[in-house]
């Protein structure tokens, strides 16, 4: 994408050499938050007159990118220009100059408040992911990135109409619901009574096995030692076969339902429309 933008403005292909003599910094892409930290301190301490931003904040998450921003690119390197490369469209109003790229072709250009007023393409990509921070949550930035500087800290930013999202959260017992579709998943509703069943017999032929011996040893109904010891073998053969199948049932069900969790997640995932990866932190 930058070297798209370097063409169209009418710069031929960067060399390490010819970036050291043209005062250029090139930041790469796709590279972990560590790199992506030390590159954007290089920009800093390089001093160059121009800087170029290949999409420096994909890497980090949402407060740190918000930090680097605020901190970094309007703060350090303030008085440089800066060339942004960039997906998030919350840090538009706050930039000099934007141009919008369809295609590897520019289908708009201009400051953030013309391109929202001709009601083109820019505007309405604004409106599908959001709209952008008002003048008042602009100064209410400004204000917190000076009480920052004061306190050192980054722990107070306020921004009421962020791109990103809050996404809920469920605390305390867990609802009903969860447990409805846990089973609906599992095999349905009719494996209810089937495990309840199940574990009746099983602690019902553990109980019988117990209160069996227990006859057995007092001679109860004073009946042959060998029938005591073939009903005795009847009802523990009762209670392992109740408890295998109590075992298998739940290994099954519980595999079964992991497995559809799991797909119905992933697909979602994967027919999410482009929006929910812009506003959702990865």
């Amino acid at each position: 994408m930058l070297g798209i933008v370097l063409k169209l403005l009418g710069f031929k292909t960067l060399h390490l050499g010819t970036i050291l003599f043209f005062d250029y910094l090139l930041m790469k892409k796709n590279i972990d938050k560590q790199k992506q930290r030390v590159n954007i301190a290089r920009a800093v301490y390089y001093n160059a007159d121009i800087v170029l931003l290949d999409d420096p904040l994909s890497a980090v998450d949402a407060r740190v990118g918000r930090y680097l921003f605020t901190n970094c690119i309007q703060g350090a390197l303030s008085k440089k220009t800066r060339l942004l490369v960039t997906h998030h469209l919350h840090y538009l109003p706050q930039v000099d100059y934007i141009i919008y790229m369809e295609d590897g072709e520019i289908a708009e250009q201009g400051t953030y408040e013309e391109l929202m007023k001709d009601g083109k393409i820019f505007s309405k990509l604004i409106a599908e992911y959001g709209e952008a921070k008002s003048d008042e949550e602009v100064k209410k930035d400004k204000e917190l990135k000076l009480d920052e500087k004061e306190n050192k800290t980054d722990h107070k930013i306020i921004l009421s109409k962020e791109l990103m999202s809050k996404e809920e959260q469920y605390t305390g017992t867990v609802n009903n619901k969860i447990y409805l579709a846990y089973f609906k998943n599992a095999g349905g509703f009719l494996l209810i009574p089937t495990i309840i069943l199940l574990l009746i017999m099983t602690q019902g032929t553990n109980v019988g096995t117990n209160l069996w011996l227990s006859f057995w040893t007092s001679n109860t109904f004073d009946l042959p030692k060998g029938l005591y010891i073939g009903v005795y073998c009847a009802w523990g053969a009762a209670e392992g076969i109740f408890g295998v199948l109590c075992g298998i049932v739940f290994s099954y069900c519980g595999v079964k339902a992991a497995k559809r969790l799991h797909n119905n997640a992933v697909k979602h995932v994967l027919r999410a429309p482009t929006n929910f990866f812009d506003t959702t932190p990865l």
